[in-house]
């Protein structure tokens, strides 16, 4: 599953094995939480099976309302804010209908990228890729969202 995963695209089977090797696999049922907004990320997650989604909590009149962002699948990552300052959660992720996590606890995961710089570095170029995939996507929405405020207010 990890081969499957762009986070680890052009790791070595060494690597791969490694990864494995601090890897803690969890199951999670359908409508649990598996993070919230703003949360410390301690750990970096790989859904090895089922969905999850991710979710912004919005308060509407005075009521919070998940809005739906992204739904991720098998070999998708999620928690890449535990290697990424100020290590918080971005979204909210709710499972769908039951999910197989890969957990790797950010301290190990350090230790991996200090003890070999050369995997450490391949890695975070391709968190980087995956991170600016989200801000594409945020932006996206952003300039709809005002298009669409626009719209309204101009009509």
């Amino acid at each position: 599953m990890l081969r499957e995963t762009p986070l680890f695209a052009n790791c070595s089977a060494t690597e791969l094995d490694r990864l494995n090797a601090i890897a803690v696999n969890r199951e999670y049922k359908d409508g649990e939480v598996l993070f919230s907004l703003g949360q410390e990320a301690k750990e970096l997650l790989v859904v090895a099976s089922g969905r999850v989604l991710l979710v912004l909590p919005v308060k509407i009149f005075g009521e919070v309302k998940n809005i739906s962002f992204e739904t991720k699948g098998r070999g998708d990552v999620l928690g890449w804010s535990s290697l990424v300052p100020p290590f918080q959660f971005t979204l909210s992720g709710c499972v769908s209908g039951g999910v197989k996590i890969a957990a790797f606890p950010k301290a190990e995961l350090e230790k991996l990228f200090e003890n070999n710089p050369d995997f450490g570095f391949r890695i975070m170029r391709n968190l980087a890729a995956i991170v600016g995939l989200r801000v594409r996507q945020t932006h996206l929405m952003w300039i709809r969202e005002i298009q669409r405020s626009l719209d309204e207010r101009y009509r």
